[in-house]
């Protein structure tokens, strides 16, 4: 977190985790177009101007105004590399100085080995970056609720094990609960203020 007493901001730092196409890029697409424009005014992100993915590292990022409290303006800066092109240095860098997680978790039946080894792979950074997912503000996302394959809430909170973790169901393609999603992390960021 970064605190300026003097200019009286305090800026939330948040990455999106999550496996390739489990839908970080819709979350933050879906929370631009959600959002008031005066709450994410600053994107410099617009997404229609982009034909395709570069082959370069993309680094997605939305920033969203979450008001006054205790005097202090306070941002919370969502962030997701593209997940093909980010190598383990990226990753490490950027979760470190993360101050929360999004866990994006595809629902679907066939995706549940991937999501397993991505919470795997995201554990290791933080070990290596001397964090631990227990002890950061995290939200679990499941996504892809409208799958016709989609586990049950039950099943997948079993399967992740992130007891520490509130989860969401979302269908970011429909903009469907991710407010909700930011909600709950802001108010677990809030709390370290």
């Amino acid at each position: 977190m970064f605190y300026s007493p003097r200019k009286k901001l305090a800026v939330f730092r948040a990455a999106l985790w999550g496996a390739t196409q489990c839908g970080k890029t819709e979350t933050l697409k879906g929370l631009i177009s959600q959002l008031p424009r005066e709450v994410t005014r600053g994107n410099w992100l617009d997404y229609a101007d982009i034909p395709e993915r570069d082959t370069e590292l993309f680094l997605e990022y939305v920033p969203v105004r979450l008001g006054h409290i205790k005097e202090a303006d306070v941002m919370l800066e969502l962030f997701a590399p593209h997940a093909d092109q980010a190598g383990l240095e990226v990753w490490l860098k950027l979760v470190s100085g993360a101050d929360g997680i999004i866990i994006v978790v595809d629902s679907r039946t066939s995706r549940l080995a991937r999501n397993l080894a991505s919470l795997r792979r995201l554990r290791q950074l933080l070990v290596a970056a001397n964090r631990s997912l227990e002890r950061m503000p995290s939200v679990c996302q499941f996504n892809k609720r409208d799958a016709p394959d989609a586990l049950p809430l039950e099943v997948l909170e079993r399967a992740i094990d992130l007891r520490i973790a509130p989860g969401v169901g979302t269908v970011a393609t429909r903009q469907m609960g991710l407010v909700d999603v930011v909600q709950v992390l802001s108010k677990l960021l809030v709390r370290t203020l």
